[in-house]
Protein backbone atom coordinates (compact mmCIF):
# COMPACT_ATOMS: atom_id res chain seq x y z
CA UNK A 1 0.00 0.00 0.00
CA UNK A 2 0.87 3.61 0.50
CA UNK A 3 3.27 3.02 3.40
CA UNK A 4 5.21 0.40 1.42
CA UNK A 5 5.49 2.73 -1.58
CA UNK A 6 6.69 5.52 0.71
CA UNK A 7 9.36 3.23 2.21
CA UNK A 8 10.43 2.11 -1.28
CA UNK A 9 10.66 5.76 -2.31
CA UNK A 10 12.90 6.47 0.69
CA UNK A 11 15.02 3.43 -0.18
CA UNK A 12 15.44 4.66 -3.77
CA UNK A 13 16.55 8.08 -2.51
CA UNK A 14 18.96 6.46 -0.06
CA UNK A 15 20.45 4.24 -2.80
CA UNK A 16 20.83 7.29 -5.03
CA UNK A 17 22.64 9.20 -2.26
CA UNK A 18 24.86 6.18 -1.53
CA UNK A 19 25.71 5.99 -5.22
CA UNK A 20 26.62 9.67 -5.33
CA UNK A 21 28.93 9.22 -2.33
CA UNK A 22 30.59 6.20 -3.92
CA UNK A 23 30.99 8.00 -7.24
CA UNK A 24 32.52 11.02 -5.49
CA UNK A 25 34.99 8.66 -3.81
CA UNK A 26 36.01 7.13 -7.13
CA UNK A 27 34.10 3.87 -6.79
CA UNK A 28 32.04 4.02 -9.99
CA UNK A 29 31.31 0.28 -10.09
CA UNK A 30 29.58 0.25 -6.68
CA UNK A 31 27.95 3.58 -7.48
CA UNK A 32 26.43 2.10 -10.63
CA UNK A 33 24.94 -0.75 -8.59
CA UNK A 34 23.34 1.77 -6.23
CA UNK A 35 21.97 3.87 -9.10
CA UNK A 36 20.59 0.81 -10.86
CA UNK A 37 18.80 -0.26 -7.68
CA UNK A 38 17.38 3.26 -7.25
CA UNK A 39 16.27 3.21 -10.89
CA UNK A 40 14.53 -0.16 -10.54
CA UNK A 41 12.66 0.99 -7.44
CA UNK A 42 11.63 4.28 -9.09
CA UNK A 43 10.35 2.46 -12.16
CA UNK A 44 8.44 0.03 -9.93
CA UNK A 45 6.79 2.85 -7.97
CA UNK A 46 6.39 5.63 -10.54
CA UNK A 47 7.05 4.18 -13.96
CA UNK A 48 9.42 5.45 -16.63
CA UNK A 49 8.06 8.99 -17.00
CA UNK A 50 9.13 10.36 -13.65
CA UNK A 51 11.81 12.72 -12.36
CA UNK A 52 13.06 10.20 -9.78
CA UNK A 53 13.55 7.63 -12.51
CA UNK A 54 15.28 10.22 -14.70
CA UNK A 55 17.61 11.26 -11.87
CA UNK A 56 18.64 7.66 -11.20
CA UNK A 57 19.26 7.19 -14.94
CA UNK A 58 21.37 10.37 -15.12
CA UNK A 59 23.43 9.25 -12.17
CA UNK A 60 23.84 5.79 -13.74
CA UNK A 61 25.04 7.52 -16.91
CA UNK A 62 27.65 9.44 -14.89
CA UNK A 63 28.86 6.19 -13.33
CA UNK A 64 29.01 4.51 -16.74
CA UNK A 65 31.04 7.42 -18.10
CA UNK A 66 33.43 7.11 -15.16
CA UNK A 67 33.80 3.42 -16.03
CA UNK A 68 34.49 4.24 -19.68
CA UNK A 69 31.21 2.69 -20.84
CA UNK A 70 30.04 5.51 -23.13
CA UNK A 71 27.49 3.37 -25.00
CA UNK A 72 25.77 2.35 -21.76
CA UNK A 73 25.88 5.98 -20.62
CA UNK A 74 24.21 7.10 -23.86
CA UNK A 75 21.46 4.50 -23.39
CA UNK A 76 20.79 5.83 -19.88
CA UNK A 77 20.91 9.45 -21.04
CA UNK A 78 18.43 8.85 -23.84
CA UNK A 79 16.14 7.02 -21.42
CA UNK A 80 16.46 9.90 -18.92
CA UNK A 81 15.47 12.39 -21.62
CA UNK A 82 12.50 10.17 -22.47
CA UNK A 83 11.52 10.08 -18.77
CA UNK A 84 11.43 13.87 -18.74
CA UNK A 85 9.99 14.43 -22.22
CA UNK A 86 6.83 12.35 -22.49
CA UNK A 87 8.63 9.17 -23.51
CA UNK A 88 10.46 10.87 -26.40
CA UNK A 89 14.22 10.14 -26.52
CA UNK A 90 14.91 12.76 -29.19
CA UNK A 91 12.41 15.60 -28.87
CA UNK A 92 12.63 18.35 -31.46
CA UNK A 93 12.17 20.87 -28.66
CA UNK A 94 12.51 21.00 -24.88
CA UNK A 95 9.21 22.88 -24.61
CA UNK A 96 7.24 19.65 -24.14
CA UNK A 97 9.54 18.38 -21.40
CA UNK A 98 9.32 18.82 -17.64
CA UNK A 99 10.68 22.17 -16.54
CA UNK A 100 13.65 21.97 -14.22
CA UNK A 101 17.34 21.69 -13.70
CA UNK A 102 17.15 17.92 -14.17
CA UNK A 103 15.98 18.42 -17.77
CA UNK A 104 18.79 20.88 -18.46
CA UNK A 105 21.28 18.40 -16.97
CA UNK A 106 19.89 15.52 -19.04
CA UNK A 107 20.19 17.37 -22.35
CA UNK A 108 23.56 18.90 -21.42
CA UNK A 109 25.09 15.57 -20.40
CA UNK A 110 23.67 13.90 -23.51
CA UNK A 111 25.12 16.65 -25.69
CA UNK A 112 28.55 16.50 -24.07
CA UNK A 113 28.63 12.70 -24.35
CA UNK A 114 27.54 12.76 -28.00
CA UNK A 115 30.16 15.42 -28.71
CA UNK A 116 32.83 13.22 -27.11
CA UNK A 117 31.63 10.35 -29.32
CA UNK A 118 31.95 12.58 -32.43
CA UNK A 119 28.21 12.54 -33.09
CA UNK A 120 28.33 16.25 -33.80
CA UNK A 121 24.86 16.51 -35.32
CA UNK A 122 23.27 14.69 -32.36
CA UNK A 123 25.30 16.80 -29.95
CA UNK A 124 24.17 20.04 -31.61
CA UNK A 125 20.50 19.01 -31.34
CA UNK A 126 20.92 18.05 -27.67
CA UNK A 127 22.78 21.33 -26.96
CA UNK A 128 19.88 23.24 -28.56
CA UNK A 129 17.46 21.45 -26.24
CA UNK A 130 19.69 22.05 -23.22
CA UNK A 131 19.78 25.79 -23.93
CA UNK A 132 16.03 25.88 -24.53
CA UNK A 133 15.39 23.95 -21.29
CA UNK A 134 17.66 26.39 -19.44
CA UNK A 135 15.84 29.38 -20.96
CA UNK A 136 12.47 27.90 -19.95
CA UNK A 137 13.77 27.36 -16.42
CA UNK A 138 15.18 30.89 -16.23
CA UNK A 139 11.84 32.37 -17.35
CA UNK A 140 10.16 30.83 -14.31
CA UNK A 141 12.66 32.41 -11.90
CA UNK A 142 11.96 35.73 -10.27
CA UNK A 143 15.38 37.06 -9.38
CA UNK A 144 18.18 37.90 -11.77
CA UNK A 145 20.59 36.31 -9.28
CA UNK A 146 18.82 32.95 -9.59
CA UNK A 147 18.85 33.20 -13.38
CA UNK A 148 22.58 33.92 -13.41
CA UNK A 149 23.30 31.18 -10.89
CA UNK A 150 21.59 28.58 -13.06
CA UNK A 151 23.30 29.90 -16.16
CA UNK A 152 26.66 29.70 -14.38
CA UNK A 153 26.06 26.09 -13.33
CA UNK A 154 25.75 25.12 -16.98
CA UNK A 155 28.23 27.54 -18.50
CA UNK A 156 30.68 24.86 -19.69
CA UNK A 157 28.22 23.61 -22.27
CA UNK A 158 28.28 26.85 -24.28
CA UNK A 159 31.88 26.68 -25.54
CA UNK A 160 31.36 22.99 -26.39
CA UNK A 161 28.12 23.84 -28.20
CA UNK A 162 29.84 26.56 -30.20
CA UNK A 163 32.62 24.12 -31.08
CA UNK A 164 30.13 21.50 -32.28
CA UNK A 165 28.31 24.07 -34.41
CA UNK A 166 31.60 25.28 -35.89
CA UNK A 167 32.45 21.67 -36.80
CA UNK A 168 29.08 21.33 -38.53
CA UNK A 169 29.72 24.59 -40.38
CA UNK A 170 33.13 23.30 -41.51
CA UNK A 171 31.54 20.03 -42.70
CA UNK A 172 28.58 21.57 -44.50
CA UNK A 173 29.33 25.22 -45.17
CA UNK A 174 25.75 26.00 -44.04
CA UNK A 175 25.49 29.49 -42.52
CA UNK A 176 22.75 28.31 -40.17
CA UNK A 177 25.43 26.70 -37.97
CA UNK A 178 27.37 29.95 -37.66
CA UNK A 179 24.18 31.79 -36.74
CA UNK A 180 23.33 29.15 -34.13
CA UNK A 181 26.88 29.41 -32.73
CA UNK A 182 26.45 33.17 -32.38
CA UNK A 183 23.08 32.70 -30.61
CA UNK A 184 24.68 30.12 -28.31
CA UNK A 185 27.40 32.59 -27.39
CA UNK A 186 24.75 35.19 -26.55
CA UNK A 187 22.80 32.69 -24.45
CA UNK A 188 25.93 31.77 -22.52
CA UNK A 189 26.57 35.40 -21.66
CA UNK A 190 23.06 36.35 -20.59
Amino acid sequence: GFVDAYRRHDLAKARNRAGLARLANGNAKDALECFNEAKEISIEIYGEENSSTAEARLNAADANLALGAADSALDELRAAVASLCRNNEQPASASGCKTGDLTVRAFKTLALTLDDADDISGAAAAFDNAVEALDILREKMYSEESKKLHGGEHYEMFPRMIGALEKLYAQTGADEYRKRAFLAAESGIS
